[in-house]
This record gives structure tokens, C-alpha cells and sequence, in this order.
């Protein structure tokens, strides 16, 4: 018919990373790009359910300093590279 239609592909990309250094706050959130966001978590008091998320995976680096948070439960790894935690629903 010739009509235009409005189609939004609405995108972001969403980095989390772990920050030990955060002195009192559980979360910080910063965008370096119109389309990024970064979410800068403290591994032991960040509560990933409220990402609503099931599962979190992780490099093993990042293991010990995970296992330490009350709402995490290690649920498994490779061996090698990765290790995954169950989050505890409150």
C-alpha cells in the first residue's frame, strides 16, 4: 500500500563484572556507549536474582571470590575453564 512502517531493532549489549573494590554498594552501572552498559558487581554481596537469573557461569579465576556469596551455590565445572552456580532463591 505504500505506507511506511516503524520497525525498532532495539539492542544493548550488557557487560557484568566482578568489582571487590566496591566499598558500599552491592552494584554500579555505568554506559560507556549509547548501545553498552556495564554492571560492575561485588562477587560476594550482589544478589543475582535480581537479574532474575537462574544460572550464573564464570571463569574459574573468579570461583573463590563467588563462592563466598550466601545467594550462589556451586553447581558444577569443566575442570578447566568455567564454573557454574545455581542461584538461591530467597
Amino acid at each position: 500500500e505504500g505506507r511506511l512502517q516503524q520497525i525498532h531493532n532495539r539492542y544493548q549489549f550488557l557487560q557484568i563484572k566482578l568489582s571487590p573494590d566496591l566499598a558500599d554498594a552491592d552494584f554500579q552501572a555505568s554506559s560507556p556507549r549509547m548501545d553498552a552498559v556495564t554492571l560492575s558487581v561485588h562477587p560476594q554481596r550482589f544478589d543475582f536474582n535480581r537479574l532474575h537469573a537462574d544460572f550464573v557461569l564464570a571463569k574459574m579465576q573468579d570461583a573463590p571470590l563467588l563462592q563466598k556469596n550466601p545467594r550462589l551455590q556451586l553447581a558444577g565445572s569443566d575442570g578447566e575453564n568455567w564454573t557454574l552456580f545455581r542461584t538461591i532463591r530467597p
